[in-house]
């Protein structure tokens, strides 16, 4: 069947993500302390509807997630700047988060990628999501799930416990020592 779609040509144009991939190997390369030869491994791991992830491989096995957004992400910077400052205070709190090694809110040419970037911790295991869909209508019921349940209510009893003063969050500086966007007011 034929699927149509009112400015097709332009949602498209809207997923599309240009970068310098050798940039961003240098960019992974000094986030991991080693050099860009030792980059064995390059390829699509995920896509979601704000953006695009890629498994790099190191040739000492050691892996990371390259998270790269796409341009219809808007606020760009402050989009990043909020995930990046999310998973650290989310970390810092006791929820398995993934590590950031490195990231970027601008698309500036000094970056060497060309894009905005997340470099992060690449976690071994299931998708959630595999697992789920896998289970029968009673298997659900098991211990398994219980168990699996009563590690997400523990996680959102942590997340709701975390108190947000209004407009307040934390500040973040890029790897790169260029200042980031501040995000507290400094009084």
């Amino acid at each position: 069947s034929a699927r149509v779609s009112a400015n097709e040509a332009y949602h498209l144009s809207q997923r599309r993500r240009v970068f310098d991939v050798s940039g961003l190997f240098e960019i992974s390369a000094k986030a991991t302390n080693c050099k860009t030869e030792q980059i064995t491994g390059f390829r699509k791991f995920g896509e979601g509807g704000l953006n695009r992830l890629f498994l790099v491989t190191l040739g000492t096995g050691f892996q990371l997630i390259a998270h790269i957004p796409y341009p219809l992400l808007i606020p760009k910077g402050y989009a990043i700047a909020s995930e990046v400052a999310t998973m650290d205070l989310l970390r810092s709190r006791g929820v398995p988060t993934p590590k950031v090694y490195a990231y970027s809110l601008c698309m500036n040419s000094w970056h060497g990628s060309h894009s905005s970037y997340i470099l992060m911790e690449y976690v071994q295991g299931t998708d959630l999501g595999q697992i789920w869909s896998g289970f029968e209508r009673d298997e659900i019921k098991s211990l398994i799930t219980l168990s699996l349940m009563d590690q997400l209510v523990k996680f959102e009893l942590i997340m709701m416990s975390i108190s947000f003063p209004a407009g307040d969050t934390r500040d973040l500086i890029e790897l790169s020592g260029q200042r980031g966007i501040p995000l507290r007011l400094s009084a």
